[in-house]
């Protein structure tokens, strides 16, 4: 509207100013042709722009002529064009000189009253004006895309393009003294990523940028399912945080554990490797004896560090966790770890065996009796897959165990959602009908049957007994005497080794945890082998 006052303005002393009126035709052009170049305007508009330009140009024109009618016609074709390169038009200054040039050649042709000459002189006079304008008008954009720019390093993470921690102080504020003044509730969400460092120190710093930028989007992508005003912000370096203004923590506490359950459940790949990431939670809303909105801040902080005390995978509510993480149950009095099964001949890892120990009298064993839920077991598999190189685990089984409905259904859920091979070891052989009962149903689930501590719990006889559903052998080699192996004992693993060569099934030689055990498993042929001379955990110490 300001530009088409200015126009009318100028066309009321066109008409009756007695000289000088050119300069005013060129000062008018100027100003009613620049809009049309102006971003993110639609179609109509633009058409609707170069309309009151044609108003304009036959104002100063005769109406009924055929060089008028050749000239508009142009004018349309030089619409057309420029609205196809528009943003060149506006910004490179080539196009826009050559958008001038044509504009104001065809204007002042043929203008009545006028020479050549002083055609010539006012299309210059419109270029310099033009030239002018365009200058300021590039130097305007530059000035605001920098101040954009800046802003957005300000507010925004470079890195996940979340909130950053200064636009989340700024909007914490905000939404505090909007609580208050509407005695309303405002939360506050933090979250921090489990185990991260684990993630720089196994794959490095790249992958941990990866593994930031994707939990990022996930939970971005979740917030904007649940509400598009939620909005996320990166706090440090794996922390982020939510605000939810107008809500209290019963309301928001089924989304946070769905948020939780859908990061669980997702998968992060790098590099062709497949890994799962969790987040410990805090939450917390404002309470009457709040001061300002750090008390609020750091009480949901507070709240999320005793969620990582708590076994993490879990979120806290004002010193509350309703639901502690799977891990949580059994880290208390049970541990897990991984040994490495190795090809003694390239130092290759073959697979990896999942290791249980459980805390009693001071000292770490062997469980007796693993009594957690099958959710629980469920989970130390996935967490243990995860973290392998190669996609063979092994665990080890008494057929006791294996009918037990918490270890089958555990299993179960774990081969259904994991891409690893699962070799399931057999300690003992109480009964050879039960054993292929219990295999051939472990068989048809996609597990595989292994004999563990064959030659001392398993004998001979029963392993050649129910050889036809095993899938491995492992030996466990007797120590040397002091003056080494026996004839006995070279004979007993060789006895064993046939057999799994016989049926054409790995053999490893379990116990291997010096250079004379490792050299007598490669005097005998053997491939694999198992033992503290490959690795040796260090298991947590109990104060």
């Amino acid at each position: 509207m300001v530009t088409i006052g200015l126009a009318v303005v100028l066309q009321g002393i066109i008409f009756s100013a007695s000289s000088g009126q050119h300069l005013y035709m060129s000062l008018q052009l100027l100003i009613i042709s620049y809009p049309v170049l102006e971003d993110n305007i639609s179609g109509a508009h633009y058409a609707l722009r170069w309309g009151i330009i044609l108003a304009f140009w036959w104002a100063n024109h005769p109406w009924f002529s055929s060089i008028t009618v050749v000239m508009d016609l142009l004018l349309i074709l030089l619409a057309v064009i420029v609205y196809r390169f528009r943003e060149q038009v506006h910004y490179e200054w080539w196009a826009n000189s050559a958008f001038a040039l044509l504009l104001c050649c065809m204007y002042w042709f043929r203008m009545g009253d006028t020479t050549l000459g002083l055609q010539f002189r006012y299309e210059v006079l419109f270029l310099i004006m033009n030239g002018y304008a365009f200058m300021t008008w590039t130097h305007d954009r530059r000035e605001a895309q920098a101040k954009a720019e800046l802003a957005a390093q300000v507010n925004y993470d470079t890195l996940t393009n979340a909130g950053s921690l200064a636009m989340f102080r700024a909007d914490a504020y905000a939404a505090f003294v909007d609580a208050q003044r509407q005695h309303c509730d405002m939360t506050v969400l933090t979250m921090d990523v489990d185990s991260f460092k684990n993630v720089n120190d196994t794959f490095g710093h790249s992958a941990g940028d990866a593994a930031l930028i994707h939990m990022a989007a996930l939970l971005e992508d979740f917030l904007q399912d649940v509400d598009a005003n939620y909005r996320l912000y990166r706090t440090g370096g794996e922390e982020f945080a939510v605000l939810l203004p107008g809500q209290n923590t019963e309301q928001f506490m089924p989304t946070a554990q769905q948020c939780i359950e859908t990061v669980r459940r997702a998968r992060f790949d790098y590099h062709g490797r497949s890994n799962r990431l969790t987040v410990s939670m805090g939450m917390t809303e404002v309470h009457p004896g709040d001061r300002n909105v750090e008390d609020v801040i750091q009480r949901a902080d507070h709240n999320m560090y005793l969620s990582k005390q708590r076994g993490r995978d879990c979120i806290t509510v004002n010193g509350d966790t309703p639901e502690t993480s799977h891990l949580r149950e059994v880290t208390m009095t049970y541990t897990f770890f991984t040994q490495p099964i190795v090809n003694i001949n390239t130092s290759d890892v073959f697979a990896s065996e999942l290791r249980l120990r459980t805390y009693e009298d001071g000292e770490w064993r062997p469980p007796v009796n693993f009594d957690i839920s099958a959710a629980s077991f469920t989970h130390i598999l996935t967490h243990v897959a995860d973290q392998l190189s190669v996609k063979r685990l092994n665990g080890d089984f008494s057929l006791t165990e294996l009918q037990t409905p918490a270890i089958r259904d555990g299993l179960v859920q774990f081969i259904r959602q994991a891409a690893v091979t699962f070799t399931i070891e057999i300690t003992n052989i109480t009964d050879r009908a039960t054993f292929i009962r219990v295999a051939q149903q472990y068989h048809q689930l996609g597990f595989q049957m292994a004999l563990a501590n064959s030659g001392w719990d398993i004998s001979y006889t029963d392993a050649c007994a129910v050889i036809a559903e095993v899938d491995m052998i492992k030996f466990t080699m007797d120590q040397p005497g002091p003056d080494g192996y026996t004839p006995a004992q070279y004979t007993k693993v060789s006895e064993w080794r046939n057999l799994a060569a016989s049926h054409d099934i790995p053999f490893i030689m379990h116990g291997i945890d010096s250079d004379t055990d490792l050299k007598l498993a490669r005097g005998l042929g053997i491939q694999y082998g198992q033992g503290y001379y490959f690795s040796r955990s260090v298991l947590p110490r109990i104060v």
